[in-house]
This record gives structure tokens, sequence and C-alpha cells, in this order.
């Protein structure tokens, strides 16, 4: 048989063990619960940078899409202007002509009534 201050001695030492693995199983943990936030936080990060990156990409792709329908509107634009001043310039040459072909017809007109008249 052990005798007591023995079996005293070799609880103590136990309960020394025991507390010591209670301390470092404390003390991974912590560091585990440490370790797996830091990695969610920096997923977090990962995840808003990723975000952010494709927000500005976005924002750059419907700018070149604003400017290239801008362009577009300002051709379309110019195009049209050109045409309408064409047509524009030959609807008012025509007027001219059917203007000036009156003008003359007019003044005929007149000259022949001058001469009756002077007759």
């Amino acid at each position: 048989r052990v005798p007591s201050s023995a079996k005293e001695e070799n609880l103590a030492f136990r309960e020394k063990i025991r507390k010591k693995m209670q301390q470092q199983i404390k003390r991974t943990y912590k560091e585990d619960k440490k370790a797996e936030k830091e990695k969610i936080k920096k997923q977090e990060e990962e995840q808003y940078y990723r975000e952010e990156e494709l927000r500005e990409m976005g924002e750059k792709m419907r700018a070149k899409e604003r400017e290239r329908r801008r362009l577009e509107r300002s051709r379309s634009r110019s195009r049209s202007r050109s045409r309408h001043r064409s047509r524009d310039r030959k609807r008012s040459r025509s007027r001219d002509r059917r203007r000036r072909s009156k003008d003359r017809s007019r003044d005929r007109s007149r000259e022949r009534n001058s001469k009756k008249s002077r007759d």
C-alpha cells in the first residue's frame, strides 16, 4: 500500500497535470478562435474589395456606354442636320426657281400690258 502522504502527493501531481492540460486546451481554443476570426475578417475584406472593384468596373462600363451613345447621337444629329441642310438647299433652290419663273412671267405680262397701253 501507498502511504496517505504519497497518495496525496500523487493526487496533487495529477491535479497539476490536469490543470496544465486544461490551460493548454484553453490556450489552443482561444488561438483557434482568434485565427478563425482573422480568417473571416480577411475573407470579408477580400469580398469587399472584389465588390468595390466590380462597382468601379461597372461605373467605367456605364460611362463608356454613355459616351458611346452620346457620340452616336451627335453623329446621327450631324448626319440628319446635313440631310436637312441639303433638303433645305434643294427646297430653297426649287423655290427660287419658281419665284424667278413667276417673276419673269409677271414681268413679261407687265411689259405686254405696258406696250398695249402705249399703243
